[in-house]
């Protein structure tokens, strides 16, 4: 599973988040997080705490196989953020998302990600 959060889609943000979107369609069963595009400055201070309370607790407990090999597991299981959230905060408010009680990995972007991309 992986699970794309975006407190400002709207402009590049939703163009990445479609790109990444389309990328993994057929390889991952994946869920997005969003929040419309207006007044960034608020986004980036308080996205953390209201993407806390919007993702479910048992988002990856379903998409666990005991079976698989760490680095397998790690692969399925993938949170992406945007540049625009504060990930420690959100982390810290989400201590059941961290990488040591989960297979799981973590990638934060930037917008200048697309030129990788293409």
């Amino acid at each position: 599973m992986i699970v794309f959060i975006e407190p400002f889609c709207g402009g590049s943000h939703q163009y990445v988040l479609k790109l990444l979107q389309q990328k993994y369609e057929d390889s991952h069963e994946f869920q997005t997080f969003s929040l419309p595009d207006r007044k960034w400055h608020w986004r980036m201070l308080v996205s953390a705490p209201v993407f806390a309370g919007m993702i479910p607790s048992n988002i990856f407990k379903d998409s666990t196989n005991k079976t698989q090999s760490l680095t397998e597991a790690r692969e399925k299981n993938t949170i992406v953020l945007s540049a625009m959230i504060n990930v420690a905060e959100f982390f810290g408010l989400r201590p059941d998302l961290n990488c040591g009680t989960l297979t799981l990995k973590r990638i934060s972007y930037q917008t200048p990600l697309l030129s990788f991309l293409q």
